[in-house]
């Protein structure tokens, strides 16, 4: 956890800084059990984020910058990806083909702003609403066919809401290594799942 945090602090990615105040938040909150391990795990994350960021900002001033810098107009503009949001949205309504709405631009369209830093924007241009949908359904299917009750599955239902969340603003989805953690966690969940429920038939 401690390494995990650290590297996404020093990333200097205010998503994934996101991300983590998520991450922290939904695993306490959606973690129902009332024992005295989930307690004292709870109160161990906090303890021990807390502390990540307080040596992080105390030795590491680019985070401190960085945040700095954070400000309403940012926020609206989200770093300026709002400006490229309305322009997809405007050269679709430009060209005025219909069915580049539903498998995506296809050539037709070569300015798409700042579309590939927001995960859903992204697959809009490049396969449009059919892709969206397919993607968000694959996620959905597995987030809700996972156990809640076990652990692994939890972080892995845990794991996709954040990243649904995150991914809006800034996804990556187009870098091979993004892509690829996301769908290993997935493969992660629903491996989890088989091998469970073969030990439960087995019995």
């Amino acid at each position: 956890l401690i390494m995990f945090l650290s590297c996404v602090f020093l990333s200097l990615s205010r998503a994934c800084w996101l991300g983590i105040v998520l991450f922290v938040l939904f695993g306490i909150i959606f973690e129902n059990t009332k024992t005295k391990n989930s307690i004292a795990r709870k109160i161990i994350m906090i303890i021990l984020c807390s502390i990540i960021v307080v040596v992080l900002f105390q030795f590491f001033p680019s985070i401190v910058a960085r945040f700095s810098s954070i400000n309403m107009n940012s926020l609206i503009s989200m770093s300026g990806r709002t400006s490229g949001l309305v322009s997809v949205f405007d050269s679709f309504i430009k060209y005025r083909y219909v069915f580049i709405w539903l498998i995506g631009s296809q050539g037709f369209i070569e300015n798409i702003g700042l579309a590939y830093e927001m995960t859903p924007l992204a697959i809009f241009v490049q396969i449009g609403l059919i892709g969206v949908i397919a993607f968000y359904t694959i996620l959905y299917r597995v987030w809700k066919s996972m156990d809640k009750n076990k652990w692994l599955q939890h972080s892995v239902r845990l794991s996709i809401l954040i990243w649904a969340i995150v991914s809006c603003i800034e996804g990556g989805l187009w870098l091979p290594p993004t892509a690829l953690n996301l769908f290993l966690v997935l493969a992660i969940g629903i491996l989890d799942k088989k091998f469970l429920n073969a030990i439960e038939e087995g019995k």
